[in-house]
Protein backbone atom coordinates (compact mmCIF):
# COMPACT_ATOMS: atom_id res chain seq x y z
CA UNK A 1 0.00 0.00 0.00
CA UNK A 2 1.34 3.56 -1.25
CA UNK A 3 1.07 6.76 0.55
CA UNK A 4 -1.62 8.23 -1.20
CA UNK A 5 -3.82 4.95 -1.06
CA UNK A 6 -2.74 5.33 2.83
CA UNK A 7 -4.05 8.54 2.89
CA UNK A 8 -7.10 7.83 0.73
CA UNK A 9 -8.42 5.18 2.78
CA UNK A 10 -8.19 6.50 5.80
CA UNK A 11 -9.99 10.36 4.66
CA UNK A 12 -12.45 8.41 3.09
CA UNK A 13 -16.30 9.40 4.38
CA UNK A 14 -14.87 12.12 6.31
CA UNK A 15 -16.71 15.65 6.29
CA UNK A 16 -15.17 18.94 4.93
CA UNK A 17 -14.32 19.98 8.41
CA UNK A 18 -12.42 16.85 9.70
CA UNK A 19 -10.42 16.94 6.16
CA UNK A 20 -9.54 20.72 7.05
CA UNK A 21 -8.46 19.93 10.90
CA UNK A 22 -6.30 17.33 9.22
CA UNK A 23 -5.01 19.03 6.83
CA UNK A 24 -4.33 21.76 9.33
CA UNK A 25 -2.42 19.68 11.90
CA UNK A 26 -0.22 17.80 9.23
CA UNK A 27 0.66 21.16 8.15
CA UNK A 28 1.39 22.65 11.83
CA UNK A 29 3.67 19.00 12.31
CA UNK A 30 5.22 20.05 9.48
CA UNK A 31 6.44 23.18 10.29
CA UNK A 32 7.20 22.27 13.62
CA UNK A 33 9.95 19.23 12.23
CA UNK A 34 10.82 20.53 9.48
CA UNK A 35 10.93 24.23 9.13
CA UNK A 36 11.39 25.52 12.77
CA UNK A 37 14.77 23.82 13.77
CA UNK A 38 16.54 25.46 11.05
CA UNK A 39 15.20 28.67 11.51
CA UNK A 40 16.04 28.26 15.53
CA UNK A 41 18.93 27.17 14.79
CA UNK A 42 19.70 30.66 12.21
CA UNK A 43 18.25 32.74 14.91
CA UNK A 44 20.46 31.01 17.60
CA UNK A 45 23.59 31.66 15.38
CA UNK A 46 22.50 35.21 14.54
CA UNK A 47 22.01 36.07 18.40
CA UNK A 48 25.59 34.26 19.17
CA UNK A 49 27.34 36.50 16.91
CA UNK A 50 26.05 39.62 17.35
CA UNK A 51 26.35 39.45 21.50
CA UNK A 52 30.50 38.43 20.59
CA UNK A 53 30.62 41.42 18.56
CA UNK A 54 28.25 43.21 21.36
CA UNK A 55 31.14 42.49 23.67
CA UNK A 56 34.29 43.13 21.68
CA UNK A 57 32.39 46.67 21.38
CA UNK A 58 31.77 47.37 24.71
CA UNK A 59 35.00 46.78 26.15
CA UNK A 60 36.82 48.33 23.64
CA UNK A 61 34.68 51.76 24.73
CA UNK A 62 35.49 50.99 28.24
CA UNK A 63 39.13 51.18 27.50
CA UNK A 64 39.37 53.79 25.26
CA UNK A 65 37.39 55.86 27.83
CA UNK A 66 39.47 55.21 30.62
CA UNK A 67 42.13 55.98 28.57
CA UNK A 68 40.49 59.57 27.85
CA UNK A 69 39.74 59.68 31.51
CA UNK A 70 43.35 59.81 32.33
CA UNK A 71 44.46 61.91 29.73
CA UNK A 72 41.81 64.34 31.04
CA UNK A 73 42.80 63.70 34.62
CA UNK A 74 46.57 64.97 33.97
CA UNK A 75 45.10 67.75 32.82
CA UNK A 76 42.65 69.09 34.96
CA UNK A 77 43.42 69.97 38.68
CA UNK A 78 40.91 70.23 41.36
CA UNK A 79 37.44 69.81 41.39
CA UNK A 80 36.83 69.27 37.77
CA UNK A 81 39.71 66.28 38.15
CA UNK A 82 37.58 64.46 40.87
CA UNK A 83 34.27 65.12 39.22
CA UNK A 84 35.92 63.10 36.05
CA UNK A 85 37.10 60.36 38.33
CA UNK A 86 33.46 59.98 40.02
CA UNK A 87 31.89 59.96 36.82
CA UNK A 88 34.22 57.70 35.03
CA UNK A 89 34.11 55.15 38.23
CA UNK A 90 30.37 55.27 38.30
CA UNK A 91 30.24 54.68 34.73
CA UNK A 92 32.43 52.32 33.81
CA UNK A 93 31.27 49.40 35.27
CA UNK A 94 28.22 50.04 33.37
CA UNK A 95 29.71 48.68 29.97
CA UNK A 96 30.56 45.41 32.02
CA UNK A 97 27.06 44.81 31.68
CA UNK A 98 26.53 44.78 27.73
Amino acid sequence: MDVVSAVTSALTGKSEEEIKAIRKALEWEAVKSLLAPSLKSERRSLVSDYDEKISARALQAKSEIEALGGQLDKAIKGAGRKAIETVLSDHLNDYDKI
